[in-house]
C-alpha cells in the first residue's frame, strides 16, 4: 500500500490529529484492517495513536483508494516540532499472513497555535490561476516571511513562493492580503496548500487550511475552477445622467452581479465596470457557465438596485448581450422613462443611502449636501455639483415610491 495524502493538525481541543488516505496496491486482495503503531518518541516522552486499530468498512478493494482516516496522537511526546515515526500495517481479507504488508513514515507535529486563515480563495483571470489569502499570526513570534507549498501529488508551484515582510508581523496581528500565482494547474485539479511561517530563518510553524463540515474538521482541498472568461456586453442608461437631446449620458461606475435564478438567488460572481457615454460596458466573469440562466443585477452608488427580467439570461459561447433600454427588460418593469424619441428607459436614481428605496432620507441627504457645497453620491446627474436638479430627481422618485423590485421576499431582502 502507499499513502495518497496525509496531514497533521490540531483540533478545537488542541489535540493532534493525524489524517491520512491510502491506496491498496494489491492486484487481488482487499484490505480489511489497519493498525498504526508509533515508533517514536520513546518513553517517558511516548506518543500513542488512538485508535491504533482501524476496522475498514467498506473494504479497500484491489488497486483502490481508501476513505480518509483520522487518529489522535496523544501522550507527553505529542508536542510542537516533535518528529513522530510510525508503522502502518495492513491486514488483507482471507490472508494467512496477518501483517505482511506495512509502510513506515515520519511526520512533524506543528504548533497548535500557528495562524488562522481569515479567508482564502482560488480564482482564474486571463487563463492564469491565483491563490488569495489573509492570515492572522497566532504564534508568539514576529513573523518575517511566509512560504507556500503544495504537499499533494500534483506538481504545483506558487509564484511568489515566499513573501517577505519588511516590518515583522507581530503576534495577533493580521497579515496583509496576499496573492500568489499557481503554475502547473489545470481545471478540476485538487490543490492542497501548506503555509509555513518563519521568524527570520527559524520555521515557527506551518498550517494546512482546514474547513469544518458535518461537525468534523477536514483538510480543505481547493479544486481549480474552469479557467474561462465570459464576457457580458451590457447596455444601460442611468436616470439623471442621460441627456435626451444628445442621446448620450455622463459615464458612471457600476457593480454588476450574477445571481442564480432560483431561490434563494445566491450570488455567483460580481464584476466592476464603467458605463460609457453611449451606455455600454463589457464586464468579465470567471465563475459563470454557458447555458445557465442568471439574473443580472446592476448597482451604482446612488441608483436603485435593478434586476434583469425573469427567468434570467445565459451565456452562449462565452458571450451574453443584454440591455436595460426597454421597460420589460427589468424585473417588475422597474425602470423609468428617460426619452420618448427614441423610447428609452433608464435605471432609477436617488437611492443615496442605498437602503433599496428613494425616500425622505435621500432627499434630506441631497438637500444638506447642496447647502454645504458637498458632492459625491448626492450628485445624481454627474455634473460635479449637488443642487436643485439632483433634489428634484430624488423627490419625483420618492413621490412615486420607487424601490427595489426583485424575486426575493422582504424578509430575505432585509436579511441579506
Amino acid at each position: 500500500m502507499s499513502v495518497i495524502r496525509d496531514t497533521t493538525y490540531c483540533d478545537s481541543t488542541d489535540t493532534y490529529i493525524y489524517e491520512f488516505q491510502i491506496r491498496n496496491n494489491s492486484y487481488t486482495k482487499s484490505i480489511e484492517q489497519l493498525e498504526i503503531g508509533i515508533d517514536s518518541p520513546q518513553p517517558p516522552n511516548y506518543v500513542v495513536a488512538v485508535p491504533s486499530t482501524i476496522n475498514v468498512t467498506p473494504l479497500i478493494p484491489p488497486r483502490g483508494a481508501s476513505q480518509v482516516y483520522r487518529v489522535k496522537l496523544i501522550g507527553p511526546g505529542a508536542d510542537a516540532y516533535a518528529e513522530v515515526c510510525y508503522t502502518l500495517s495492513a491486514q488483507f481479507e482471507n490472508d494467512d499472513c496477518p501483517w505482511c504488508c506495512y509502510i513506515e513514515n515520519c511526520i512533524k507535529l506543528p504548533i497548535c497555535s500557528c495562524a488562522e486563515v481569515l479567508q482564502d480563495s482560488i480564482y482564474c483571470v486571463n487563463n492564469n490561476y491565483y491563490y488569495n489569502f489573509t492570515l492572522e499570526n497566532g504564534t508568539e513570534y514576529n513573523v518575517t516571511k511566509i512560504q507556500l507549498t503544495s504537499p499533494g501529488i500534483n506538481p504545483i508551484t506558487f509564484v511568489p513562493q515566499i513573501f517577505h515582510f519588511t516590518t515583522p508581523i507581530a503576534p495577533g496581528q493580521v497579515f496583509p492580503n496576499l496573492t500568489a500565482q499557481i503554475l502547473g494547474g489545470a481545471a478540476g485539479m485538487d490543490v492542497p496548500i501548506r503555509i509555513k511561517l518563519f521568524s527570520n530563518d527559524f520555521e515557527c510553524c506551518y498550517i494546512e487550511p482546514l474547513e469544518t463540515t458535518n461537525g468534523g474538521t477536514t483538510w480543505r482541498i481547493h479544486q481549480l475552477p474552469p479557467c474561462i472568461t465570459l464576457n457580458l456586453n451590457l447596455k444601460a442608461f442611468i436616470e439623471g445622467r442621460y441627456n435626451p437631446v444628445l442621446n448620450l449620458m455622463t459615464g458612471g461606475e457600476i457593480q454588476v452581479e450574477l445571481r442564480n435564478n432560483y431561490s434563494p438567488y445566491a450570488l455567483v460572481e460580481t464584476a466592476a465596470g464603467y458605463l460609457d457615454e453611449t451606455g455600454n460596458s463589457t464586464l468579465q466573469f470567471f465563475n459563470a457557465e454557458n447555458g445557465v440562466n442568471y439574473y443580472i443585477v446592476i448597482k451604482n452608488s446612488n441608483t436603485i438596485e435593478t434586476w434583469s427580467k425573469s427567468p434570467g439570461q445565459s451565456f452562449t459561447n462565452d458571450v451574453l448581450n443584454f440591455d436595460f433600454l426597454t421597460e420589460d427588460q427589468a424585473y417588475g418593469n422597474n425602470l423609468g422613462l428617460i426619452d420618448s424619441d427614441p423610447v428609452r428607459y433608464g435605471i432609477h436614481s436617488g437611492d443615496v443611502d442605498q437602503d433599496r428605496q428613494v425616500d425622505i432620507s435621500d432627499i434630506s441627504a441631497i438637500f444638506n449636501d447642496s447647502k454645504t457645497f458637498t458632492t459625491g453620491a448626492s450628485d445624481l446627474n454627474g455634473d460635479g455639483v449637488t443642487d436643485l436638479t439632483d433634489l428634484m430627481i430624488a423627490f419625483n422618485n420618492a413621490t412615486n415610491y420607487v424601490s427595489v423590485v426583485r424575486p426575493l421576499s422582504n424578509e430575505a431582502m432585509n436579511n441579506e
